[in-house]
């Protein structure tokens, strides 16, 4: 029913060992940090200027009494930017060195003092999303996330650039897909279900929205503008069943799965 070894030699093609990092301090947090320790700076050193400027036109005109009533306010306000602006740089300095890595082995975060290993054993469903900030017409950024789920429904979400989020999450597949594959294959030769969201797969076939596609009716499976397209062969000529991707869990392995029963 399940064809083990065609959905195994997607993934095996090529580098037979990749190997994949991707820091943990996104693109858009470091800018987010830089802006404010910039930000910071600029005001603390502002605040003092005026201050200063402060300080002298009062010790010029009525003594020192009055001097620290004119210059509080400013100088207050440069400490409050400086904490910022410390704030800021302390956590860039500690969170540029985070890295995950992605190898044989499994998936490793290197944090600043330990390292956390997650065997690919552990680890379950891959969702990859993109979020676009701007109007309709006019985006001025884009975050790409990817969040990988463990057996013990932890949930570990990374942040990257496109090109290195997806050299990361293909190295991820490269060692994940055809374990869960396997999985999948022993649960249907148990005649259990394997629930993709509102799809489930079965022994005798697809059903959705409690309708039953049988194996030998279901021709494709694949992910088209935000949607899972399945193509079935109905009674009344071919047929499209469109899922929308958010709604199933690991779309992408859904897809591989179907793809590969033999009917």
């Amino acid at each position: 029913m399940f064809n083990k070894s065609e959905a195994s030699s997607q993934f095996t093609a090529g580098d037979s060992d990749p190997r994949a990092s991707l820091p943990l301090l996104s693109p858009r947090s470091r800018r987010l940090l830089w802006t404010s320790f910039a930000l910071g700076l600029v005001g603390m050193l502002t605040g003092l200027v005026i201050a200063l400027v402060r300080w002298n036109f009062a010790y010029s005109h009525y003594g020192p009494a009055v001097v620290w009533q004119w210059a509080a306010t400013p100088s207050y306000a440069a400490l409050l930017c400086a904490i910022v602006s410390f704030v800021a740089l302390f956590n860039f300095l500690r969170r540029r060195q985070q890295v995950a890595v992605a190898h044989l082995e499994g998936l490793t975060l290197q944090l600043r003092r330990k390292r956390v290993h997650y065997p690919w054993q552990q680890l379950c469903d891959l969702s990859l999303n993109v979020v676009h900030y701007g109007l309709p017409f006019w985006k001025w950024s884009s975050q790409f996330t990817a969040t990988l789920s463990t057996n013990s429904n932890q949930k570990l979400t990374f942040r990257g650039s496109a090109q290195a989020l997806d050299a990361f999450s293909n190295t991820i597949k490269h060692y994940l897909y055809p374990l869960r594959l396997q999985d999948y294959r022993q649960t249907l030769e148990r005649d259990e279900t394997i629930a993709f969201g509102p799809l489930q797969c079965a022994k005798d076939g697809l059903t959705y929205r409690n309708e039953l596609y049988r194996w030998d009716s279901v021709r494709a499976a694949s992910l088209q503008s935000g949607q899972l397209v399945i193509s079935v062969q109905s009674a009344t000529g071919p047929k499209s069943v469109r899922i929308p991707a958010k709604r199933i869990p690991n779309p992408d392995l859904c897809a591989q799965l179907i793809n590969r029963i033999e009917y």
